[in-house]
């Protein structure tokens, strides 16, 4: 589950959201669900919405936005879960500009959510 997300975050930098990037971020969701971790799965969500959102998938990518949001609010440490996706934030974008329809909830707190993510994967300080 780490190395495959470890290998999902290395791969978009090397060679962006290639095919690839998708299957790994697909392994470490799919191992981390079936080791109930939350913490990976919250991070294989956002990998994939990124693999998604980069490669036009939209409704893909909001699909995952609302799967991370439902898995952050029913985190058993809510203090370290997100309360919203970053994906939310995007995905509603997009959502709007083609679809016109109405935003969804909580959009505000989006880049709070990603700067947790990255900080506890080590991405950031």
């Amino acid at each position: 589950m780490q190395l495959y997300a470890a290998l999902g975050a290395s791969l978009i930098q090397i060679k962006g959201h290639v095919p690839e990037t998708g299957a790994a971020w697909t392994n470490a969701l799919e191992c981390a669900e079936r080791l109930d971790d939350a913490e990976y799965q919250l991070r294989a969500l956002w990998g994939l919405w990124s693999y998604r959102l980069s490669r036009g998938e939209h409704r893909a990518a909001q699909t995952l936005a609302q799967r991370f949001s439902s898995l952050a609010a029913n985190t058993a440490d809510p203090a370290r879960a997100p309360s919203t996706p970053p994906a939310i934030g995007a995905a509603t974008g997009i959502q709007l500009y083609s679809q016109s329809e109405p935003p969804l909830p909580a959009m505000g707190r989006t880049a709070c959510a990603i700067r947790g993510l990255r900080s506890r994967a080590g991405l950031i300080a």
